[in-house]
């Protein structure tokens, strides 16, 4: 988990530094060099700068014109996990930064490793949505065959994993 200061704004140079100093080297220590990187449609992801950095950093990377500029359904991090950390804190009190800080962290650690794999496993099958929706939204379409399996594991989210997390293959 990586979290600006309270000085920082996320632009080109702040995200290119985190991807430099701290997400690429524990990608490379965890996967060698067989992943993908795959940034969303933040301006701060799309910026030339940014872009010249992936082609050059990364081992694969998917560009901004092969991606859908809006696409928080596509990717676990935003339509599972996020989701889930935010259920997950719901009634939690913080009344400053480094407690907020230390929930969140908590509560990311105490994410099944079953929940994290299910919902990475659905991400070819979410792809192919968005084609067949022209690139277009596709949440609604599948929000009932999404959510059905979703509330079932949400109570387990308390519960701390047993196994660290194994290999993913897109950031």
């Amino acid at each position: 988990m990586v979290f600006l200061n309270n000085n920082q704004r996320l632009n080109a140079d702040t995200y290119i530094a985190l991807l430099h100093d701290k997400v690429f080297p524990w990608a490379q220590r965890r996967f060698g060099n067989t992943w993908t990187f795959i940034p969303d449609g933040a301006p701060a992801h799309t910026a030339t700068k940014t872009q010249d950095f992936l082609k050059e950093a990364a081992p694969k990377f998917v560009d901004k014109h092969h991606w859908p500029p809006h696409s928080p359904d596509l990717m676990p991090l935003d339509y599972a996990v996020f989701r889930a950390l935010k259920e997950s804190m719901a009634g939690y009190v913080v009344i400053n930064v480094p407690d907020l800080k230390d929930l969140v962290c908590a509560k990311w650690a105490a994410l099944p490793e079953t929940f994290v794999r299910t919902e990475c496993a659905k991400f070819r099958g979410r792809l192919q949505a968005c084609i067949d929706a022209n690139g277009g939204f596709f949440e609604k379409k599948t929000k009932s065959h999404l959510t059905s399996s979703w509330h079932s594991r949400t109570s387990t989210l308390a519960q701390p994993s047993t196994s660290p997390m194994k290999q993913s293959t897109y950031l």
